[in-house]
């Protein structure tokens, strides 16, 4: 702050000055800074300090005269070209305040808080790029001081989302590195914590996210925001009871806080806990009729408890206050879309994008891409169902290169890398393309869920099988390999139209011995019985309900004459075994032997030896349509027909064997739809398992 004064009373009252400033008692202080100046009005020290006092109390203009008299008394000080740099911020000179900032650092280089001050200004003034340099620089000059590696990892994280995406991996790994600085030099910096887990919540890495976060709060417990962020990346990382758990102790912390109130109804609507979300979304929108997120997502509420009118309601209330919400635009058509009008819901996914046109919503795209796909348009609809991997809901990720990822080059001696990345059902689903990509590649390797890797291998004899842990993380070294691709990203390029689905009888392939002896099993059990297996539930976290049932509402089709029917449904099905005993005096098999949650092999055998499979949209109908075993599948209408069954069919071009029964749309959903499905089938099924006539 000061030189060394000259000797002389000048001196002492100078430093009598000084130690008043440091003490706080700043008028006092000032009164002899002007004893001083009247003694000597040249005295370079005291002009400086006088000007940091009048700097405190506002006065800028005569902070500014008294600096830059300091500066013709005292040029190559770089506290007072600092002091004036301050006061020419606070005054809004940013341009000039930049120049006396330069100033300062050219004639002490690793004067840090001229750095630190520089590029914070140059970064609320969206002068980003110059910030990042700036705080490189004092982050080079002043490598031991926290500060410059903190405000370089926040500016950079800061800058991602505009950074061109050939720049992102660069910053984000150099952002990475400044935050693990600053931790280290200071592990009790609660807030690099906290920014370095919004670096990691942006690249996707919830885990480190999550992690930096939990340091954070042991550094400060009771920062809500800090609880706050926790509960929304354990949200994202679908731990929701974790999440409620921490969203409700921010609200705790800061009850009156809207958007922590508004956070932790949102995280309750994700874990199904929508009494409570509804209730505090209705409080938010009470407080503030204009909230227009309350609005948005308390439509969300009401989406997912199938109150559709209701929905619609709160859409057409966020619009009102923003008429440009692509978002809203967006949920309607998901509205639409559940109810199974895929023309009109179509029209409004477009009207979002377009009004969504700078960052497209990865989300919004996929479903349009999905309608698109069910209507049919092929070639359109796979361009677009690349979105899957942006979608956060989705969790689905894209691995790292290399190999490179194919894009229709010629495979013609070429090794290839086939990922699954999805449930069990598409991984069955998209490896009936497998065969075509046999033909043109010279050498194919296939990394699959683990339980698929005995069918895989089976079916395949001509191509490597590996089975992984997580599809993300590659399970086989890529050394060599030439190409990569997704097993559904196959889609673009050998299925463009319904002509280019080939008919099979069967591409994959049950273990024959195993399902010889259970064959024989089961006509031991059904005397001269149809056998039919029977599935009814879905775990699809998104759209399983939908698409599930009780066994009770099946009652018309276990009831149907000339059929034993055997439990193909995965999970503990004990208590809905036991009540169709009780109440409809029907046994439906349970083999013991048979666990697809355990054993997938096993599951293939036991379809295989079954005349027929009753199921609705889950993994059963993939197992049986994949083996070309007869499968009737039993599809609501609206949400739960996943888009490769397509819109009005009564076939499927993946499966020839399968036959598709749709939901009456007239009624509604719930337990009456699937009791006139059940009614419907079971006259068929009952006409299928009666013997033929002889002689006919």
């Amino acid at each position: 702050m000061s030189r060394a004064a000259k000797t002389g009373s000048v001196a002492e009252t100078l430093q009598k000055a000084l130690r008043l400033h440091q003490a706080g008692q700043l008028d006092k202080a000032a009164r002899l800074y002007g004893t001083v100046l009247k003694k000597n009005p040249d005295n370079g020290d005291a002009l400086n300090l006088k000007g940091v006092v009048a700097q405190a109390h506002g006065r800028h203009d005569d902070a500014l005269a008294l600096f830059g008299r300091a500066i013709t008394a005292l040029p190559d000080f770089a506290d007072v070209h600092f002091n004036k740099a301050n006061t020419l911020k606070a005054l809004g000179r940013n341009d000039d305040a930049l120049a006396a900032y330069a100033k300062a650092i050219a004639l002490k280089p690793d004067y840090a808080d001229a750095r630190l001050n520089a590029g914070t200004l140059l970064q609320k003034t969206g002068r980003t790029t110059e910030a990042i340099a700036a705080f490189r620089e004092m982050a080079r000059f002043s490598p031991a001081d926290p500060r410059g590696h903190y405000s370089l990892g926040v500016c950079l994280t800061e800058a991602l989302p505009a950074a061109k995406s050939e720049e992102r991996e660069a910053m984000t790994e150099e952002a990475d590195a400044a935050f693990i600085r600053t931790v280290t030099l200071n592990p009790n910096n609660a807030d690099a914590h906290f920014a370095h887990a919004n670096l990691y919540s942006k690249q996707g890495n919830h885990d480190r996210a999550i992690q930096c976060n939990k340091a954070v709060i042991n550094l400060k417990p009771n920062w809500p925001e800090a609880w706050s962020n926790l509960g929304e990346l354990l949200r994202k990382d679908h731990r929701y009871e974790e999440a409620v758990a921490a969203s409700r102790q921010a609200a705790a912390l800061r009850a009156d806080d809207l958007t922590i109130q508004y956070n932790l109804a949102t995280v309750l609507c994700d874990a199904k806990e929508y009494g409570e979300a509804e209730r505090l979304f209705l409080d938010l929108i009470k407080f503030d009729g204009t909230f227009m997120r309350a609005y948005l997502n308390l439509g969300m509420v009401y989406k997912r408890t199938n109150r559709r009118d209701e929905a619609l309601n709160m859409f057409d209330k966020a619009l009102f206050l923003n008429p440009d919400l692509h978002e809203a635009y967006s949920n309607i058509g998901a509205v639409f879309s559940d109810m199974g009008w895929s023309s009109a819901a179509l029209s409004l996914y477009d009207k979002a994008i377009s009004l969504n046109t700078d960052t497209a919503d990865p989300t919004t795209l996929l479903y349009r891409g999905a309608i698109v796909l069910s209507l049919g348009r092929l070639a359109e609809g796979w361009s677009q169902y690349k979105y899957r991997f942006d979608a956060p809901n989705e969790q689905i990720f894209l691995r790292d290169i290399p190999p490179a990822y194919w894009d229709g080059e010629d495979l013609t001696g070429q090794s290839v890398l086939i990922w699954t990345e999805q449930g069990l059902g598409d991984e069955i689903l998209h490896g009936s393309i497998l065969p075509d990509v046999i033909r043109q590649a010279g050498q194919c390797v296939i990394e699959c869920s683990k339980r698929m890797v005995p069918v895989f291998a089976r079916s395949f004899p001509a191509i490597r099988v590996v089975g992984y842990k997580a599809s993300n993380i590659p399970a086989t070294s890529a050394e060599g390999i030439d190409y990569q691709i997704p097993l559904a990203s196959l889609g673009q390029h050998f299925r463009s139209d319904f002509a280019s689905f080939p008919r099979h009888d069967g591409y994959l392939k049950a273990d024959p011995d195993k399902a010889a002896e259970l064959r024989a099993r089961y006509e031991a059990l059904a005397g001269g019985r149809r056998i039919v297996g029977i599935s009814w539930r879905s775990n699809n976290e998104f759209s399983g309900e939908a698409k599930s049932t009780a066994l009770t509402d099946m009652a018309p089709l276990l009831q149907a004459s000339g059929v034993m029917f055997v439990n193909l449904q995965y999970g503990d099905c004990t208590d809905e075994l036991m009540q169709v005993r009780e109440q409809l005096n029907v046994e439906v098999i349970q083999d013991p032997a048979v666990d697809p949650l355990v054993d997938m092999d096993m599951f293939f055998a036991q379809v295989a030896a079954l005349d027929l499979v009753l199921s609705t949209s889950n993994t059963t109908a993939h197992v049986a349509g994949s083996q070309n075993i007869p499968v009737w599948v039993l599809l609501p209408h609206g949400k739960g027909v996943a888009w490769y069954w397509f819109l009005r069919r009564a076939d499927s071009p993946w499966y020839p064997s399968a036959r598709l029964i749709r939901a009456d749309h007239r009624l509604e959903p719930g337990q009456a739809r699937w009791l006139e499905l059940a009614e419907r089938t079971a006259t068929e099924l009952t006409s299928w398992a009666a013997p033929s006539p002889v002689g006919g």
